[in-house]
């Protein structure tokens, strides 16, 4: 049942952090490379959320369940465990990723920045709130 609420409530500050950086601050870059997105209509932003934040917040929340947190590293503090462990998944899965759309594709560089800070600040919020739900 824990991992429910650490699931949803993750899937939540996926939301709010993709409509913070990707909507809000760094929206203004996808206009430096119109044809690469699509047109936005209201059934492909609900497509989006449920594909990417919803997928995420639940899957996250999983992994950390499975792990078991950071116990390797004997972090006894919710919050030590929750930056560690958010930290660790930008750094392997995120940075990467991103990082791999700035070589591969023609995207103006803003919008991978926000997407590296919309996807750190993600990982960093969803596992301090899965270390506190399920870590404790």
């Amino acid at each position: 049942m824990r991992v429910l609420l650490a699931g949803s409530l993750s899937t939540l500050a996926a939301i709010l952090m993709s409509w913070i950086f990707t909507g809000v601050l760094f929206r203004r870059f996808r206009k430096h490379t119109p044809s690469t997105w699509r047109d936005r209509t209201r059934m492909r932003s609900i497509g989006a959320i449920l594909v990417n934040d919803v997928l995420f917040g639940f899957a996250y929340a999983g992994f950390f369940q499975l792990l078991g947190g950071i116990g390797r590293f004997n972090i006894d503090n919710w919050i030590g465990m929750g930056l560690t462990f958010g930290i660790g998944c930008f750094m392997a899965v995120a940075l990467p990723m991103c990082l791999s759309i700035l070589v591969l594709m023609r995207v103006h560089q803003g919008v991978i920045y926000g997407m590296l800070l919309d996807w750190l600040a993600t990982s960093v919020v969803a596992g301090l709130i899965c270390a506190y739900v399920l870590g404790r």
